[in-house]
């Protein structure tokens, strides 16, 4: 089972310094480090990633693909065209997508090597704050695919395109109906997690 990771970002964007978040004042800038510090790196050393797929403003690298992207809205729209652009690049038969302030636990990707129940999976999400894991609600139980974080067959990329999602603010909304419009099953897990890589988290580096 070859599973691709795509990380979409603008943290080397002309605006990275101006633009943040939607429920925070730290310019996207700011996650540079974490990108080069430590989670390119884990998936690039992870032995269950095939290939690990950065698309957006960022840099080339040896051990990863880049995929320029440029931004167009200076908000979170633009992972829309930066993921589908992802998608187009990858080939593994599962496809992980993350916003470049999410990591996957390094047991995710060997807990699904053998692929998963359904279409498309969404991790149960945490924030590590003074070495605590705390959990974050991401929709999971009612069906939601967060734009956080998911892993999808590459079925569904083609059937549920990034290309044909309502270009809104609640883009991962969209996406989900168009998910469901495609008879795609979504399953979730306890066991496997992604983790908010905000400012003030901590211990993320050995996740």
């Amino acid at each position: 089972m070859k599973i691709s990771v795509v990380i979409n970002t603008c943290a080397l964007g002309p605006r990275a310094r101006e633009i943040t978040g939607s429920k925070s004042s730290t310019p996207h800038a700011i996650r540079a480090y974490a990108l080069r510090q430590f989670i390119i790196p884990r998936y690039v050393d992870d032995p269950f990633v095939s290939e690990v797929i950065v698309v957006g403003e960022w840099e080339p690298g040896d051990d990863y693909t880049y995929v320029h992207s440029p931004s167009e809205f200076f908000s979170c729209v633009d992972a829309l065209a930066q993921r589908q652009a992802g998608f187009d690049a990858s080939s593994g038969d599962l496809v992980a997508f993350t916003h470049d302030d999410h990591i996957f636990d390094h047991t995710a990707f060997g807990l699904l090597r053998e692929g998963f129940p359904g279409d498309v999976f969404i991790p149960s999400r945490f924030k590590r704050i003074h070495g605590k894991a705390v959990e974050l609600p991401n929709g999971a139980s009612e069906g939601y695919v967060s734009g956080h974080a998911s892993i999808i067959k590459r079925r569904m990329g083609y059937a549920a395109p990034w290309s044909k999602v309502e270009k809104i603010h609640t883009w991962d909304i969209s996406h989900t109906n168009l998910l469901r419009e495609a008879k795609a099953e979504i399953v979730t897990s306890e066991n496997v997690r992604v983790y908010d890589v905000e400012l003030g988290t901590t211990g993320l580096e050995r996740i």
